[in-house]
């Protein structure tokens, strides 16, 4: 059994993905003893292969914000970015355009 038809559909897949998503969230501040290993969601991500975009859902944020990869320019030499988020930013809707120049993270010590 299936949790949601194929929708052809574009807005209607995207419901449904972030519906399927939201069903199965834990809530800000949960907490199980019982159950170290389950934390509250902070975001929820649908990726669209398809379109090249990605959604994303702060549960501290009333909107939805997507990032449309086609907007971006991945040359070489063009380095690394980031989109500062953080309680007080307000983000929503299409935010290509507020990609700023970052440091790239430093994955291992010493290499």
């Amino acid at each position: 059994m299936k949790s949601t038809p194929k929708f052809d559909d574009e807005d209607l897949a995207l419901g449904a993905a972030f519906s399927v998503i939201r069903s199965v969230g834990v809530p800000v501040g949960m907490e199980d003893p019982n159950h170290p290993n389950i934390s509250m969601t902070l975001w929820r991500t649908v990726a669209d292969h398809e379109n090249s975009t990605y959604y994303f859902e702060s549960v501290l944020s009333p909107s939805v914000l997507w990032v449309d990869l086609n907007n971006i320019d991945f040359a070489e030499g063009t380095g690394a970015r980031t989109i500062p988020l953080g309680r007080e930013t307000r983000l929503a809707g299409e935010v290509s355009a507020k990609f700023e120049p970052a440091e790239p993270f430093a994955w291992l010590a010493g290499e």
